[in-house]
């Protein structure tokens, strides 16, 4: 990563977009993102914000480092949160009120009403001879023909995985 180049930089915004990927505050590319100069910075991820109270920090964190800049307190005030019982709605309620100036929430049937319904298509292939002759062996457990024709000595040890690239599977 060039990052040694992008921190010379006074960026006006910065703008993630896949920003789960910055939900755990040690890995490499979180650091370095934090490490960035810029006067804005947004945050755009199709995840949903998880139950995990530090990646929630983690976010917030990048997006307003002097506001969000002690893990510590962070997590010891809103652990109580994974007890939802009418002692900590306090903390959620006041969690829910922290988080909404920050969170733009928005579902795709609000997005586009004019697109028409979704239509799945099922297109079944059938296999080729090459492809019916691994399938018998592999149901079959026929590992020594398996390994003669695959010219490796590994056994198979997960049949439907094996399966799933015999009839292929994406």
């Amino acid at each position: 990563m060039y990052i040694h180049i992008f921190k010379k930089v006074q960026w006006d915004y910065i703008i993630l977009d896949e920003a789960h990927k910055i939900k755990n505050d040690s890995s490499s590319l979180s650091i370095n993102v934090r490490q960035l100069k810029s006067d804005y910075r947004l945050l755009l991820t199709g995840t949903p914000i998880q139950n995990n109270i530090h990646e929630l920090w983690s976010l917030m964190n990048f997006l307003m480092p002097k506001l969000f800049k002690d893990s510590e307190d962070f997590d010891f005030l809103y652990s109580k949160i994974s007890n939802l019982d009418d002692e900590n709605q306090l903390y959620v309620n006041t969690l829910h009120q922290i988080l909404r100036p920050f969170i733009l929430r928005r579902i795709k049937l609000h997005v586009e009403q004019q697109l028409l319904p979704k239509k799945e298509i099922f297109l079944f292939v059938g296999m080729s001879n090459m492809q019916k002759q691994w399938y018998k062996n592999i149901i079959t457990r026929n590992y020594d023909e398996l390994i003669n024709n695959n010219g490796k000595s590994q056994a198979l040890h997960n049949v439907l995985m094996q399966l799933r690239k015999v009839c292929n599977h994406p």
